[in-house]
């Protein structure tokens, strides 16, 4: 076992390349926080033994090393991985340095446990703290944390889902002519509510009279 055999279980590099390709926000916000979610679970203590890896601390961060490597190594290279912004999928999708954005817009700053070094109490100062008194890795608030807001996500995701169906097959008049349309299909794109009738004429919600006629 290895570095590779966990990075095959627990953390996918090319999904990671592709969520932030994902169009719709909130699958896009479930899919980076099933990601990171995953990698934190690699990172819990049992996980790490199965996979012959232990946590390391060194140069002011924290990492996973191979068991058997020297710990005076060059932890730079293929042999370690240090769980950072730059394998972040939260990071990926909702911070940009460039842009000089803070993690307001991360769902774990909606529940008060962004990663910012600042927060002494936030799960992944933990999880550093931890690495660095005892090089144990303390990874469950993280996984906690995730947890729950991956569950807050899926149930919005449900509550959207309902909202949209219920749309399907009502009679709405379209503002500008008075038409009546009745509903095949709704979606979100782009943010903007996409209305497709029986005729797979496309319209926006500013188009139409909603409340609809029955």
């Amino acid at each position: 076992m290895s570095l590779e055999s966990w990075k095959r279980e627990y953390f996918d590099e090319i999904e990671l390349q592709f969520i932030s390709e994902i169009e719709d926000p909130l699958e896009q916000e479930i899919a980076a926080l099933e990601h990171s979610l995953s990698k934190w679970r690699g990172l819990l203590p049992s996980n790490l033994k199965k996979h012959g890896m232990k946590p390391y601390y060194v140069g002011f961060s924290a990492r996973i090393i191979e068991k058997d490597m020297p710990e005076h190594a060059d932890h730079n290279n293929f042999n370690s991985f240090n769980p950072n912004c730059e394998n972040c999928s939260l990071c990926k999708v909702f911070y940009d340095g460039a842009a000089n954005e803070t993690c307001s817009k991360c769902p774990l700053y909606s529940i008060n446990d962004d990663c910012d070094n600042h927060r002494i109490e936030s799960s992944w100062v933990k999880w550093v703290n931890s690495v660095e008194a005892g090089n144990t890795s303390s990874a469950h608030s993280m996984v906690k944390a995730l947890t729950r807001c991956l569950n807050d996500a899926r149930n919005k995701n449900t509550a959207e889902d309902a909202i949209l169906r219920f749309y399907v097959g009502k009679i709405l008049r379209v503002q500008a002519t008075g038409k009546r349309i009745v509903v095949k299909t709704v979606r979100i794109a782009n943010e903007t509510l996409e209305i497709e009738d029986t005729s797979c004429q496309i319209y926006t919600a500013d188009q139409l009279l909603i409340p609809w006629e029955k």
